[in-house]
Parts: C-alpha cells; structure tokens; sequence
C-alpha cells in the first residue's frame, strides 16, 4: 500500500510538472506570435506552477518569463515585482551565484535601471559578485558587465569602460550565441561610452564592430538588434559628416521598431528625441518639431504608467 501511495504521488507529481510546461510554452508561443491573450496564458502557468510549490524553482522560471513579457510591454513596475519573486525563490533554492540565480539578478537589475533606480541596481549586482567563489567564470564575466551598466549609468565612463573591457576578453572567446550576444551588447555601450567621453573615432569603432557581429547572427533578439541600430544612428549623427547616412539609420530604427515592437513602445521615445535633436540641426524644424511631440506622447504615456518623473534614458547601457 505504501509503495502504491509513493507511486502515485510520482505519477501525479510528474503529470502536473509536465502541465506546467506545456502551458508555459503555450504563453511563449503567443508572446512570440504578439497575441493577447499571451497574459492569460501566463497566469494560467502561474497557477501550474503553484501547484509544484509557491516557492519552488518552477515557479520562480514562471515569474521570469512573465517578468519578460510585461518587460516588453513597458509595464516595468510589474516586471520589477515579478523578476524580484522569481530571485527570492532562487536565491533561496538553488543560491543566488547559480545559473538561474544569475540570470535572475541580471533581469531585476536591468528593470531597475530602466526605472532610473540605480542604486538598486548597483547593489543588487555587487551582492551577487561577492559571492566570487560560487561564481563560474562566465557568470562572473555577465555581472561585471552588468557593473558596467550600472557605472555608465552614473556617468562613472572610466571604470566602466575597464569592467566592460574585462568582460569582453571574455565574451569573445566564447563561440555560444549567448555569449556573441553579450559581445554585441559589449561593444554597443563601449560606443556610447567613448561618444560620451568625445573619443568619436573609438566609438564609431565600436559601434561598426557591433553592427557587424550581429549581421552575422541569425534571428538575433529583436529587442538587442533594435537597440543596436538606435545606438548606431545616434553614433552616426554625432559623428558622420554625411547627414543623409544618419536620417537613413533613424529611419530604419524607427521602422523596425514600429513593425515588431510597435508604434507606441516606450524605447521609440528615445530614438524618437535623439531624431528630433538629428532633424533640428539639419534644418528640418519641422519634421523635428512632429518627431518630438510623437517623443513626448510616448515617452509620457511610459512615465505615467512607470515613473514619477520624466527624462528617461531608454535604450543606453542594458
């Protein structure tokens, strides 16, 4: 009879493991497709998942993929709480210098970059890196870039340009996708730092260098070759002496973004203002002038629903 409950305890255990997957796929899949009812889907997971332990790691794996979803949509204060559920129960199951761990961090602590709470960020990350002994060599490698981040973001250019070089040595020598994908990320704020510090020939370097690697990436993330060309436009615009080389990058950002991301999304506020600088000096005050009031209305809408203020700087060190 023990034996029989045992058994079936497994079975059931296994079954549910197996529903709480599928359904997880299933609001993935609609994420991918930008359908939505993508949400739905998601709480649907998150009830499976409760079923397997509120505080088990198939649930903290739930917490981040919506923490993702709702990131996507610019409902950061929703993906904050949702990436800080999903770290507590790793932290607590399986360490917070864990591969999941890891990744976890590096999600809550880009969300609150984006919600200007740098300090958070900082210390979120530097708690993580004293744990050095429990860190793999390339989980080390992603948080010291994220350092890096976090540094930039308080215009501290210097260090963290050496933490984002560190960080490269190591990413470059790694051939998995992840890893070209950080190197890419890399070399973008490496561009932005060097354009910040007036060293243009460098960042333009860097800028070049990251536009290449992710041609040669298939399928990247859209969101990471979004940000890469919005970068690479704003590059050119301060550094190019052919305009026309800058409005068609601009263009080509805008366009991309509004076709996956959509017309509205909080990170076309950004490149919508950077536009409008672009159009201004150019002499077409006009154009400037319609580019800034489409800034202005997303960038608006995004702080209402995020933030207490305004001055969001969307797209730069993440």
């Amino acid at each position: 009879m023990i034996r029989f409950v045992l058994l079936a305890a497994v079975i059931t255990t296994e079954s549910t493991q197996q529903a709480w997957i599928d359904q997880l796929r299933e609001a993935d899949r609609l994420t991918v497709e930008n359908r939505y009812d993508a949400e739905t889907a998601y709480i649907a997971a998150r009830k499976r998942a409760e079923k397997l332990g509120a505080d088990q790691l198939p649930m903290a794996i739930t917490l981040n993929h919506m923490g993702a979803y709702y990131q996507s949509l610019g409902r950061l204060r929703e993906a904050e709480r949702l990436y800080a559920g999903a770290f507590a129960i790793a932290e607590q199951t399986v360490g917070a210098a864990s591969e999941n761990g890891v990744k976890l961090a590096i999600n809550l602590s880009n969300v609150y970059l984006e919600l200007r709470q740098v300090s958070r960020a900082e210390s979120l990350i530097r708690g993580v890196l004293q744990k050095s002994n429990a860190l793999s060599a390339g989980n080390r490698a992603i948080l010291i870039a994220d350092l890096a981040s976090v540094l930039a973001s308080k215009r501290k250019f210097e260090h963290a340009e050496s933490l984002y070089r560190e960080a490269l040595a190591f990413f470059e020598r790694d051939a998995r996708q992840e890893f070209r994908e950080r190197t890419i990320i890399a070399l973008s704020n490496l561009s932005i730092i060097n354009i910040l510090m007036d060293r243009f020939d460098e960042g333009r370097s860097y800028s070049d260098r990251a536009r290449a690697l992710l041609a040669a990436i298939i399928a990247p993330p859209l969101l990471l070759e979004f940000k890469v060309m919005a970068n690479a436009a704003a590059i050119s615009a301060t550094t190019s002496a052919k305009p026309e080389e800058a409005d068609f990058l601009f263009q080509s950002a805008i366009t991309f973004c509004e076709n996956t991301l959509g017309r509205d999304h909080y990170l076309l506020g950004d490149v919508m203002n950077n536009y409008s600088e672009f159009l201004r000096k150019a002499g077409r005050r006009a154009e400037a002038r319609t580019a800034k009031k489409r800034a202005k209305t997303i960038l608006d809408t995004f702080s209402k629903e995020n933030l207490s203020g305004h001055n969001v700087d969307a797209t730069a060190f993440r």
